[in-house]
C-alpha cells in the first residue's frame, strides 16, 4: 500500500491550524467505514516490537541480517525504502504485507471488534495470504455475512466441533503409523515409547482437556525425540512420519482447532527453568495470524546452513577464506516462503515447488527493481539508485553462482551505476558548497562606520562577530 499526503484541521487555543502529514491509507479506510467506531488515528503510529535473540532468523517487519558484510552495504534503511515501493515476493509474485501495516491495524484495533468490521480490513490483503490462510479467511468470510455481529473467535469456535473431529481422525492415523514402527526396538525402549504415544492418544481423545493438558504437536515432536532409541535410523524415520501431524501452517483443521480455543498456553520463561502460563487468546490475535505469513521478509538465496558447513571448512583449514564465497544475499519474500524454503538449495526449492513459475517471478522481481532505480533516479535519489544498481548486480552473481536453473537478465546495467554513482557525487559536492555558503554568510562582522545626513560619523554599537552556524 502506499502512504499519502492528507490534510487535516486541529484547534489548539481556538486557533485553527493546517498541516500536512503523511497519513497511513488503513486508517483513511477505517475513516471511509462511516460510523464504525474505531481507535482511529490522526497520525501515523508504528510500534516496534523486539525480536528474539538469536543470529540465524529473518526479519519482521525489521531488518536483520547475519553478517556485517552483507548489512553494511545493504542496510535496513536501503531495504525499508524498497519495500515501500511495493516489490512482489520473488518467489511467488505476490504483493506482500509491510510489516507498517500491521503495526497501524495493531493501534486502530481494527480487529477487536465485530466481524462485519474486521472483515472489511482483512478484504484488503485476501489476494496475499497463502493458502491455508486464504481457505480459513474465506470460511470467515462466508459465516460474517450471516453473524455479523460475531467476533472473529466466535466465528471460529462454530466450527470447532467438526473440524477436531477430522483433526483427530488425522493424527490418530499417524500414531497408529508410529506404534507399528516401535514394535522393532528393544523391549524396554518400546514400553517406554508405547508408553509416551498412549500418552498422546489420552491427550488427543479427551473430550474436555483444560488448556495445560491439551495436545500439542510442537511438546509431542520434542518429547518424542528426547526417547531413548539406540537404532538412529529408525528413530529418523520414526521422526519423519511423526512431523507429518497436521500443524496450522499446512491444515485448515488444525487451523480452526487451534485458534477457536479461547486461551493459550505459553512459557514465560522458554529459555530456563519452565514457566507455564494460560493467558487468553484474542480475536484480534486470529486475524494476525492470517496476515503473517504475508508479511514481507528476507530469504537467503543460499541456505544459512550451507555457509555454516562454509564456516566450520574454513575453520578446520579445509577452505581458504580468499577462496570462499561467504556474501550471504537476501532478497525480498515473505515469512511463508521464507519458512517454507528454510535451508533447501534454491534449485531443489524451485523442483519441490510446482505451485509457482519461481524462476519466472525471480525475472519480474528483478524487473521491478530496475523500475524503482530508474524512479529513484528521475525523481534525483541518484545515491539510493545507485545502490539499488549494485544491490541487483549482487543479486544476478548470486543467482549465477547458486543455480542451475535460474537465469536473470538485467540488461547492461554497469554504465548505468556508474552514471548514478557521478550523479550523485556532483548531488553531495553541490550539497558540501551549500553548506560552505551558508557558513561564510553567518561569519559576518557589523563593525561597519554608519554616517548622519550631513555626513557626520555615528557610533556603531554592533560590534559584535557572529560565529558560523556551521563549519566549513
Amino acid at each position: 500500500m502506499r502512504i499519502t499526503g492528507v490534510h487535516f484541521r486541529e484547534n489548539t487555543n481556538n486557533t485553527e491550524k493546517v498541516s500536512r502529514v503523511q497519513t497511513n491509507p488503513i486508517v483513511a479506510f477505517a475513516q471511509t467505514l462511516g460510523n464504525i467506531k474505531l481507535n482511529t488515528l490522526e497520525r501515523d503510529v508504528f510500534v516496534k516490537e523486539p525480536l528474539p535473540a538469536t543470529d540465524d532468523i529473518a526479519f519482521t517487519g525489521q531488518i536483520k541480517f547475519t553478517t556485517n558484510e552483507f548489512k553494511k552495504k545493504f542496510n535496513k534503511t536501503f531495504f525499508k525504502k524498497l519495500m515501500r515501493e511495493g516489490i512482489p515476493d520473488a518467489y511467488t509474485g505476490k504483493e506482500m504485507i509491510s510489516q507498517e501495516d500491521i503495526d497501524s491495524l495493531k493501534t486502530l484495533g481494527a480487529f477487536k471488534k465485530k466481524s462485519v468490521i474486521a472483515m472489511k480490513f482483512l478484504k484488503q490483503y485476501e489476494d496475499c495470504m497463502p493458502p491455508i490462510e486464504r481457505e480459513v479467511y474465506f470460511i470467515l468470510k462466508n459465516l460474517a455475512k450471516k453473524h455479523p455481529d460475531l467476533n472473529l473467535q466466535e466465528l471460529m469456535q462454530m466450527k470447532h466441533k467438526r473440524a477436531e473431529e477430522i483433526l483427530i481422525q488425522q493424527q490418530t492415523k499417524i500414531l497408529d503409523k508410529i506404534n507399528m514402527m516401535i514394535r522393532v526396538l528393544p523391549r524396554g525402549e518400546y514400553l517406554q515409547a508405547r508408553k509416551f504415544i498412549n500418552g498422546a492418544f489420552d491427550k488427543i481423545l479427551d473430550p474436555h482437556p483444560t488448556p495445560e493438558t491439551r495436545f500439542s504437536r510442537k511438546v509431542f515432536l520434542h518429547g518424542l525425540d528426547e526417547l531413548k532409541i539406540s537404532d538412529p535410523k529408525t528413530k529418523e524415520k520414526i521422526m519423519a512420519v511423526a512431523s507429518r501431524l497436521p500443524q496450522s501452517s499446512d491444515s485448515i483443521n488444525a487451523f480452526i482447532v487451534k485458534y477457536s480455543h479461547d486461551t493459550k498456553v505459553i512459557d514465560k520463561n522458554p529459555f530456563g527453568k519452565q514457566e507455564i502460563v494460560v493467558v487468553p487468546r484474542s480475536p484480534e490475535e486470529i486475524a494476525f495470524r492470517l496476515l503473517d505469513p504475508a508479511v514481507q521478509s528476507d530469504e537467503h538465496i543460499w541456505p544459512q546452513a550451507e555457509f555454516r558447513k562454509l564456516e566450520e571448512a574454513i575453520q578446520k583449514g579445509e577452505i581458504k577464506r580468499e577462496d570462499a564465497e561467504t556474501l550471504r544475499v537476501s532478497i525480498l519474500t515473505s515469512k511463508y516462503i521464507n519458512n517454507l524454503k528454510s535451508d533447501t538449495l534454491i534449485d531443489d526449492f524451485i523442483e519441490q515447488t510446482k505451485e509457482y513459475d519461481i524462476p519466472k517471478n525471480i525475472q519480474a522481481h528483478m524487473d521491478r527493481l530496475l523500475e524503482v532505480m530508474d524512479k529513484w533516479a528521475r525523481a534525483g535519489k541518484f545515491e539510493d539508485a545507485a545502490l539499488l544498481g549494485e544491490y541487483i548486480k549482487v543479486l544476478e552473481k548470486e543467482f549465477q553462482l547458486r543455480s542451475n536453473i535460474v537465469r536473470v537478465d538485467v540488461g547492461d546495467l554497469e554504465p548505468k551505476i556508474a552514471e548514478l554513482q557521478q550523479k550523485a557525487e556532483e548531488v553531495l559536492q553541490r550539497r558540501i558548497e551549500k553548506k560552505q555558503r551558508r557558513a561564510a554568510n553567518a561569519a559576518n562582522n557589523h563593525g561597519e562606520t554608519t554616517f548622519d545626513r550631513d555626513g557626520t560619523p555615528l557610533e556603531n554599537r554592533k560590534v559584535q562577530v557572529h560565529s558560523p552556524k556551521f563549519n566549513p
